[in-house]
């Protein structure tokens, strides 16, 4: 487009995805080409400061979030969405069999899955285009939305990537111009992964002449579990080894490990573990301070071992000859799948020594994704072992970066494998039907339940309804407001009524911080002693056993499910109008309502006449698909499936037998469709027919 063009045209409109003095530059530079009206940047978590606010404006820029205000929370699932199905889109462009990609995989060890790591990659990609996509995507929503006029007026002014030329080529057709700026941090990223792996070896490398070990503890030569340290370790709660008490599996061969640095082994954790006589290992990584430099984490994996140290110096090898195939290829995104490849080669390495070293053949992390769990995938399949997951959230959406590659998988029931684990980017080669993974729970609550209940009885309410509020971030404006309305009418009514009580369950922040414009009102509540927040480390069930009624937010409410298995009667109120979700079909205006003001109409006629709403609050119609057990006996049956795993490593079976051994076991305890089996090459179609025969026949059809 010339000069002479741009004068005949309306203003633009310049998106910026991120605020700094290149991106500034850039701006002054595009301006000379192209008059502005407006240059919206783009505020994903946290507010800019203040001071840089007031300049930014002081400039005429404005300050949106990455969803305005303008665009309500079903447009905003409708934008996401898309942006995830564009993602699969896009990344089938990036990567290609015929283009260089492929050979570069050439030059890894072959004992490494080439299929999983050409999958880690396309999850690294889909990591890095996330924001700019979802930008994109609320762009061309916002033009369409005014009938087109802004279509060809937009210039989006993005962080300078190795897929810049893939967006220019995706949005072509939208007539959004894409320009970038330098991006400082990618290439810091960059050579921060090829020197963290010298780093690491040297480190390594000196630990192990000066004789350190990871720590003092002694461990049987017995096939063993490594647990991942993730969610905690008290048995009461939901911890990593829910499923130990009870299945029968010795304590020594459970090794729970610590890795990450946001949940490390504090003296609590501690005395716990060594009180139970659970054996531990910090494989925290060496950290240099407490911030990230220039967008790069300074953590080195230290692991003081010879075999380690060689793997170490071999991916070193590696990286560098895949370093000059990219020089010579020339192809920018070449480096990308370098830096890839080199941090995952490396954490294979560290898994690998691991596992070698204290002869792990399961390891078992209740964690969604990202790079150390497919490391770990495939380090355990290199020394023969099985790698073990489950899901402990009911799922509204899939998307490729939450995708896993395991062995088996331990999922509550078959809706969750027809309607989301029979996607592509699921490769899970075994599912386990356990039912819900904290059912245990459910009984171990009532005790408290009963005393909040009688607690809120006491106070003369008759009718007792529990709020469970998901927290989401601050950077969703209207889902916020949406929320706060739902409180609003809540709060008011138990003000009003004095034969209500009610309950509130966040997730982890309490809601006068997080809905401070509610705060008053919610004070004004408590003041009844008719309302109460249940904070702390609790299971959602404690409150939803004390309650005639269980309130969630967004369609698939893990809490609200939680509620529902634990025989509450349960609603939610999605406020993203998640239509394609399964729930609705049979659901809809039953257990989940869309509108605000029907929901409480139907709340006040069931507290009148509790027989004139069929079906409200009642889930059975789904539940059996959930969890087809509702036995309270989940973790049991993991246990007893994962000591089944054990026992025949002992017996020096390799991993084909064990898992066989284990589907059979269960199969004949639990019933013939309790294991779901797949080989690598069937598709999500037969899958979903799989499941479907199953469900049918279950049903008697």
């Amino acid at each position: 487009m010339t000069k002479d063009q741009n004068k005949n045209e309306s203003p633009y409109v310049c998106w910026v995805d991120h605020v700094s003095f290149l991106a500034l530059a850039r701006i002054l530079f595009l301006r000379l080409q192209y008059p502005f009206t407006a240059i919206r940047y783009i505020t994903i978590s946290l507010q800019v400061k203040k001071i840089v606010e007031r300049f930014l404006k002081s400039l005429k820029f404005e300050n949106v979030y990455l969803f305005a205000n303008n665009v309500s929370p079903h447009e905003e699932m409708a934008i996401t969405n898309k942006t995830y199905d564009d993602t699969v889109s896009f990344i089938d462009q990036v990567i290609k069999p015929s283009e260089s990609v492929t050979p570069m995989l050439s030059f890894i060890d072959e004992r490494y899955n080439k299929e999983t790591i050409d999958f880690f990659m396309k999850q690294e990609i889909a990591f890095e285009i996330d924001v700019p996509l979802r930008l994109f995507n609320c762009i061309i929503f916002q033009s369409q939305k005014t009938r087109g006029t802004a279509a060809s007026k937009n210039i989006v002014l993005i962080k300078d990537n190795y897929w810049i030329d893939y967006f220019r080529s995706f949005y072509a057709s939208h007539v959004i111009q894409v320009s970038a700026y330098p991006n400082i941090k990618e290439f810091i990223n960059k050579i921060y992964v090829f020197f963290k792996l010298i780093v690491e070896i040297f480190l390594n490398g000196i630990l192990l002449v000066l004789g350190k070990k990871i720590n003092d503890q002694e461990f049987n030569a017995s096939a063993k579990i490594a647990v991942l340290h993730a969610q905690g370790v008290n048995l009461e709660k939901k911890t990593d080894y829910f499923w130990f008490p009870g299945s029968g599996i010795n304590s020594e061969q459970i090794l729970l490990y610590f890795k990450y640095p946001t949940r490390p082994p504090s003296p609590e954790v501690l005395e716990f573990v060594n009180r139970n006589k659970i054996p531990w290992i910090n494989l925290l990584p060496w950290k240099i301070g407490h911030k990230k430099l220039l967008g790069a984490t300074a953590e080195f994996n230290r692991f003081p071992d010879k075999g380690y140290l060689k793997l170490l110096m071999q991916t070193l090898k590696t990286s560098i000859r895949i370093l000059f195939f990219c020089l010579i290829n020339r192809r920018r995104k070449l480096f990308g799948f370098w830096k890839f490849l080199t941090a995952l080669l490396a954490t294979i390495n560290f898994f690998e020594a691991f596992f070698k070293t204290y002869n792990i053949k399961v390891h078992f992390a209740m964690h969604d994704g990202g790079r150390d769990m497919v490391a770990a995938n495939i380090a355990i399949e290199v020394v023969g072992g099985i790698d073990l997951c489950t899901h402990w959230s009911s799922y509204d959406t899939t998307m490729l970066t939450m995708g896993k590659s395991h062995d088996v998988c331990f999922t509550w029931g078959p809706f969750f494998t027809k309607h989301f684990f029979s996607k592509p980017y699921y490769s899970f080669k075994n599912f386990v039907y356990s039912g819900y993974l904290f059912d245990r729970s459910f009984e171990s609550c009532q005790k408290k339940s009963k005393k909040y209940r009688q607690q809120l009885l006491n106070e003369g309410a008759e009718f007792i309804i529990c709020l469970f509020d998901q927290n989401n971030p601050i950077e969703r404006p209207l889902w916020n407001q949406e929320v706060e309305k739902l409180y609003r009418r809540l709060l008011e009514l138990v003000i009003k009524d004095k034969k209500l009580g009610l309950i509130i369950k966040p997730k982890k922040i309490n809601p006068k911080v997080k809905l401070s414009a509610i705060a008053s009102l919610l004070q004004e509540a408590e003041t009844t002693k008719r309302c109460f927040v249940l904070m702390g480390d609790t299971f959602p069930n404690e409150a939803s056993q004390a309650s005639d009624l269980a309130i969630g937010v967004s369609v698939a409410s893990t809490p609200t499910v939680e509620a529902a298995l634990a025989g509450a009667k349960c609603i939610t109120f999605d406020l993203e109008s998640h239509y394609e979700h399964p729930f609705y079909k049979e659901g809809h205006h039953k257990i989940v309502f869309d509108d605000l003001d029907e929901m409480f109409e139907t709340i006040a006629r069931f507290r009148l006449e509790p027989l004139s709403r069929k079906g409200f609050g009642d889930y059975s119609f789904i539940l059996p698909e959930i969890d087809p057990f509702r036995d309270h006996k989940a973790s049991e049956r993991i246990g007893i499936y994962i000591r089944v795993l054990l026992e025949e490593f002992v017996k020096g079976h390799n991993k084909a037998r064990v898992i066989n051994v284990a589907n059979e076991f269960y199969r004949r305890q639990y019933g013939q469709d309790k294991v779901l089996e797949r080989s690598l090459s069937s598709d999500a179609t037969s899958v979903e027919n799989m499941v479907d025969s199953i469900v049918l026949s279950k049903r008697g059809i």
